[in-house]
C-alpha cells in the first residue's frame, strides 16, 4: 500500500460518487423497439380499413408489416374513433 493511504478510500470513493461514472441519459432510460408505423401512417391505414376497399393483408403489405401490427394499432385507434362518434 501507497503512504497515506487506507483500504477504505477506494470504498469511501465509490460511497461518495467519486469517479468515473457514467451521467444520466437526458429524460431517463431510452430503449425498447420503435414503433413501426408512425402517427401518420396510422392515420393512413384506419382510413383504408374504414373504406373497406383494402384487406387487412393489403394494408400491411402496404406499410411492410405484419397482419398483427395492423390490427393492433386498429385497436389502438379505435377508442379514439368511438370517443368522437356521438
Amino acid at each position: 500500500m501507497r503512504p497515506g493511504c487506507s483500504r477504505d478510500e477506494p470504498v469511501l470513493g465509490r460511497l461518495l460518487g467519486v469517479g468515473p461514472r457514467r451521467p444520466p441519459a437526458p429524460g431517463g432510460r431510452t430503449g425498447g423497439q420503435k414503433p413501426k408505423l408512425g402517427p401518420r401512417q396510422i392515420q393512413l391505414a384506419r382510413e383504408m380499413y374504414d373504406s373497406g376497399d383494402y384487406t387487412v393483408q393489403q394494408i400491411a403489405d402496404e406499410f411492410g408489416v405484419t397482419r398483427p401490427t395492423i390490427y393492433r394499432h386498429l385497436d389502438k385507434a379505435l377508442p379514439q374513433q368511438a370517443a368522437d362518434t356521438p
